[in-house]
């Protein structure tokens, strides 16, 4: 049951950092002032986007969602940010080689850690 319960909750995460991928990608475009007509509402960020300065944060979930991010981009991220992170779902690879070379901040609450 552990494993199928990993497997299920590490598919979610795959699917969330699909999702950061996605949304960089599009701020990408939108910095180069390039893009689809979806990026238009954003057009007024173009000269004040650096993508080469992006730092990831998340809470809970989201805290694995951006160390798997920052592990998997380690040249697209700066810096992650990892609050009261939920490691469980995280990748076995990710598991294995430790946290990214990026400069990672986690902090956790007493109350995640009794939790």
């Amino acid at each position: 049951r552990a494993h199928l319960r990993h497997a299920l909750r590490n598919e979610q995460l795959q699917r969330r950092v699909a999702e950061v991928r996605a949304a960089f990608s599009m701020l990408t475009r939108v910095s180069r002032g390039s893009g689809e007509a979806a990026d238009a509402r954003l057009a007024f960020l173009k000269d004040s986007l650096d993508m080469s300065r992006v730092a990831v944060v998340g809470h809970s979930f989201g805290a694995a969602t951006a160390l798997q991010f920052a592990c998997e981009n380690p040249k697209l991220v700066r810096a992650c940010v990892a609050l009261d992170a939920w490691a469980y779902p995280l990748s076995k690879s990710v598991l294995a080689a430790g946290l990214p070379h990026t400069p990672v901040l986690s902090i956790s609450g007493d109350h995640f850690s009794k939790w």
